[in-house]
């Protein structure tokens, strides 16, 4: 999997991982404080958003896990913190149950990671057939007002990240991909353990 991020400054790593249907452009307001407060910085597009690719495979929060851990390993990296936005925080959560030695710290904003939370919408789209259609109808419209539902201070929501998720969803395999993420997100199956995480 060919993945877009930014690596940048120096010092402890943090990572920084997006939420649904969005990218790492989230947070361009949040990199420079944390490279100007001494950390080195990374960023990505999760697999299906933004600009890496959007191979046909496991979706889950596990398997994004597996692949930023991997993205890590190429990197050299060994110790990080994590900070995680929305459904990205699954993705946070999934990775420091798998590798708890090297996640220091994990901060979630505004997560999304418990089935209970899921709207109806997603709960529909599980269905084969049913959410082909419903992506087909409704997953490239009112974009903007979309993403304002994930976040608590919408100021922070800018027209440049609208306008760079929605550029990135007319990239080819993007209804599935987003799709292929809705249906993994079988949170009953790893909710359980996130008592263990102790970051």
């Amino acid at each position: 999997v060919r993945i877009r991020y930014v690596d940048e400054g120096d010092g402890p790593t943090v990572v920084l991982l997006h939420g649904y249907a969005s990218s790492l452009e989230t947070w361009d307001a949040v990199r420079p404080e944390l490279r100007a407060g001494g950390f080195r910085v990374i960023a990505l597009d999760l697999m299906g958003f933004g600009w890496t690719d959007r191979p046909e495979r496991d979706y889950s929060p596990r398997a994004q896990a597996a692949l930023v851990l991997a993205f890590l390993d190429a990197l050299g990296v060994r110790d990080f913190s994590l900070v995680a936005h929305s459904w990205g925080s699954a993705v946070a959560l999934a990775l420091a149950l798998e590798a708890p030695h090297r996640a220091q710290r994990l901060a979630l904003y505004d997560a999304w990671a418990y089935e209970a939370q899921l709207p109806t919408f997603f709960q529909w789209a599980r269905v084969d057939g049913l959410g082909e259609l419903l992506f087909a109808m409704f997953y490239r419209e009112r974009v903007d007002e979309r993403l304002a539902m994930a976040f608590f201070d919408k100021s922070v929501l800018s027209e440049a990240l609208i306008e760079k998720v929605e550029l990135a969803m007319e990239r080819p395999v993007t209804l599935a991909a987003g799709l292929a993420v809705v249906r993994g997100q079988r949170f009953e199956a790893v909710e359980r353990d996130y008592g263990k995480v102790q970051q």
